[in-house]
């Protein structure tokens, strides 16, 4: 029994330099994270057949990150794509928000998803 506690002690030893170690790590990468946000909004939960949606993509960056807004072809999701407004910018201290309002419809019955719409962004070298 008495050789089992210099075990013990090694396990715990490297359990905290483990914990240590992954403290340090998350400290470090959160601050080096950029951080982005995209989100996809509607005036309206719900939808008819042939009824518009008014839709809101709104993306908030920091001002060094260069932004490529996504392109809609024809549809997002399964929600037929009619017409888009012009890019509005703000800009708030060191951040920068875009935002564009999209009309789409629906002519099919069901659930509606919009689907995951790509934004790339690129960080200051």
């Amino acid at each position: 029994m008495e050789n089992s506690k210099p075990y013990k002690n090694i396990t715990r030893t490297a359990s905290i330099y483990a914990l240590l170690l992954m403290l340090l790590l998350s400290a470090f990468t959160a601050g080096a994270q950029t951080s982005v946000s995209a989100t996809l909004s509607s005036d309206s939960d719900h939808i008819l057949i042939g009824d518009h949606l008014n839709v809101r993509l709104t993306i908030k960056y920091p001002k060094d990150v260069k932004i490529l807004w996504p392109r809609i072809q024809d549809s997002i999701g399964n929600m037929q794509f009619l017409s888009s407004g012009k890019i509005d910018t703000i800009n708030q201290g060191a951040e920068r928000i875009l935002s564009q309002k999209m009309v789409v419809s629906a002519f099919d019955s069901g659930q509606y998803h919009a689907g995951p719409v790509v934004v790339y962004f690129r960080r200051p070298n």
